[in-house]
């Protein structure tokens, strides 16, 4: 199911050069001060009880929208708080030249999520991932798929890495091998091949900026096909003043190894 939707401008304003600059005068922590307060969870899907680090409990990431796509007793038994994982970079300041804004969090979320199963097993798991971000080129790893890298560090270091954490080893998400580091934010949707996660384990979906500014959606890319509970965060995001990004992943398959 890979595929990936560019931004027209992509295509078109290929004189902007790569790599993300910061417009003149714009200091790294210049959104540190507005980044402190607190998310009161007004809106749906904020991290309402985040803690310092910038990480969140997986229940404050659930809100009241529709239920990730249902799936055999079983498989979700395995799943666990996987199945359904949401991942959002909101802009904190307004936006910034019309592509750029200071994200929350000084732009670092993590979310801790209780995979299923029994402690002592070994499952191998298929993904689904849905996104809207920057694209980074990982290098010194190894690549899995078109955006799907393991291991390895950051060819563009002043992009956004959104990453898996399983068992001590991280598989990052948002791999391009064209317009990493660009003005943009690219829609994509693909499946990962299996993983193998410990039963019973805590993973960790983050995202980490490097530098306290990220591009805002500003072309409006889109995914295709969006699950339900999905389509309810676009359509929330949406109704924002300015777009961030995001990243959601829903289990396809989950057995014992």
């Amino acid at each position: 199911m890979a595929s990936v939707i560019l931004p027209l401008a992509a295509l078109v304003l290929c004189t902007c050069g790569s790599g993300r600059s910061r417009p003149p005068g714009q200091r790294a922590d210049a959104g540190q001060d507005a980044s402190r307060d607190a998310h009161d969870g007004s809106h749906t899907g904020h991290f309402v009880d985040a803690r310092p680090d910038g990480a969140a409990s997986f229940d404050a990431l659930r809100s009241d929208s529709a239920a990730p796509s249902p799936l055999p007793p079983e498989t979700m038994a395995i799943a666990g708080q996987l199945h359904g994982a949401f991942l959002e970079l909101e802009c904190q300041s307004e936006e910034i030249e019309f592509q750029f804004c200071i994200p929350k969090d000084m732009g670092k979320r993590s979310v801790a999520l209780k995979f299923g199963g029994d402690a002592g097993r070994t499952y191998s798991v298929v993904l689904n991932v849905w996104a809207v971000t920057e694209a980074v080129k990982y290098k010194d790893g190894m690549k899995l798929g078109d955006h799907f890298y393991a291991g390895g560090t950051t060819g563009t270091p002043d992009t956004a890495e959104y990453g898996l954490q399983i068992a001590g080893q991280s598989y990052f998400l948002n791999h391009f091998e064209l317009g990493a580091g660009e003005h943009y934010t690219y829609g994509y949707q693909y499946q990962t091949p299996p993983l193998r996660i410990p039963g019973a384990a805590t993973l960790e979906l983050f995202v980490r900026d490097p530098d306290n500014f990220v591009n805002t959606n500003h072309m409006q890319s889109e995914v295709m096909d969006p699950p339900a509970r999905l389509r309810d965060e676009i359509a929330r995001i949406m109704s924002q003043v300015v777009q961030g990004q995001f990243l959601y992943i829903e289990v396809q398959s989950a057995v014992p190894n």
